[in-house]
C-alpha cells in the first residue's frame, strides 16, 4: 500500500494561475486602466485643468481612445454589434448619431470631431472588454483603476502641492484650497463617488473581499470630503440606493435609505459650504 502510494504520479492543480490568462485579457485590462487612470489624470496641475490646448497628454488620450476603438472594431461584427442595436446600446447609437449630425454646426470642427472619435473608441471597446474579461473581472479592473487614480491624487496632494492642491478664488482677493489631486476637485469627487458605488456592488455580489472593499470605500469617502464636491456626495448617496436595491427590499429600508441620503446631502451643503 505504501509503495503504491509512493509511485502514484504527482498531480499539480493550478487555481487562477497567470498561465491561464490570455493575451487579449491582459490587453483589455491594460486599456481599461489606461482609459480610467491615464485619460483622467492631468500632470500639469491647476494650469492644465483650466487651460485648453493641444499637448502631449491630449495626444496620449487620443491614442488610447484610438487603440481602444481598434480593439472594439475587432470584436464588433463577430460579437458585439448586436449590443448597439437593442436596449441601452440603441440609445447610445442614437446619441452618437445626433452628436455626429451636430458637428456641422460646431465652432471648432477639429476639436469636436476629436471628441466624438474618442467617445466612439471607448464605446466600441466597452462591450468587447465585457466579453473578453467577463462582467465581474471588468468591474474589478475598473475598481483597481479608480483606486490608482485616488491613491495617485493623494500622493500629488501631499508631496506635490503644485499639482495636487487646487486654489479656487472665492472673491477677488480670497481663495479656498481644495484637493484636486490629478485633476479638478469635481473630477476627483466623481472618481471617488464612482469608486464607492463600484466597490459596494462588488462587495454585495461577493466579487471582492469585504475587508478590501471597506478599506477602499473608506479611502474614497475621505477623498470625497477633502475635494469638497457637494454634487458628488449627493450623487453617491442616491446612487447607493440603486446599487444596494436588492438589500433595500422592505419599504422601511427604502425610507431609511432616502432619509439617510437627505441627511448626507444636508451635511454636504453645511460642511462643504
Amino acid at each position: 500500500m505504501a509503495t503504491s502510494a509512493i509511485h502514484q504520479p504527482l498531480q499539480i492543480v493550478r487555481h487562477d494561475s497567470f498561465v491561464d490568462v490570455r493575451v487579449d485579457q491582459i490587453v483589455a485590462a491594460i486599456l481599461i486602466w489606461a482609459n480610467v487612470f491615464v485619460c483622467g489624470a492631468d500632470f500639469r496641475g491647476q494650469a492644465g485643468v483650466e487651460e485648453f490646448s493641444i499637448h502631449w497628454q491630449i495626444l496620449l488620450r487620443l491614442g488610447i481612445a484610438f487603440v481602444s476603438g481598434l480593439a472594439g472594431l475587432f470584436w464588433l461584427f463577430p460579437k458585439t454589434y448586436r449590443d448597439f442595436l437593442s436596449g441601452p446600446g440603441l440609445l447610445i447609437t442614437l446619441y452618437c448619431s445626433w452628436y455626429g449630425a451636430t458637428l456641422l454646426f460646431a465652432v471648432e470642427m477639429i476639436y469636436s470631431f476629436a471628441a466624438l472619435a474618442s467617445l466612439l473608441g471607448v464605446l466600441l471597446f466597452i462591450p468587447a472588454a465585457m466579453r473578453i474579461l467577463g462582467g465581474a473581472a471588468m468591474m474589478r479592473t475598473v475598481a483597481f483603476s479608480l483606486m490608482c487614480y485616488i491613491v495617485g491624487s493623494w500622493f500629488a496632494y501631499i508631496f506635490i502641492p503644485s499639482i495636487g492642491v487646487y486654489h479656487e478664488w472665492v472673491t477677488a482677493d480670497s481663495q479656498f484650497d481644495r484637493m484636486g489631486g490629478l485633476g479638478h476637485p469635481n473630477e476627483l469627487g466623481l472618481y471617488s463617488s464612482f469608486a464607492i458605488l463600484v466597490f459596494s456592488g462588488l462587495a454585495v455580489s461577493k466579487q471582492v473581499r469585504r475587508g478590501v472593499a471597506i478599506c477602499c470605500i473608506g479611502l474614497a469617502v475621505i477623498t470625497l470630503m477633502y475635494c469638497f464636491s457637494r454634487t458628488a456626495v449627493i450623487a453617491c448617496a442616491f446612487g447607493l440606493m440603486f446599487t444596494l436595491q436588492k438589500q433595500l427590499r422592505t419599504r422601511a429600508a427604502i425610507v431609511v435609505a432616502v432619509a439617510a441620503g437627505c441627511v448626507l446631502a444636508l451635511i454636504a451643503f453645511a460642511v462643504l459650504g
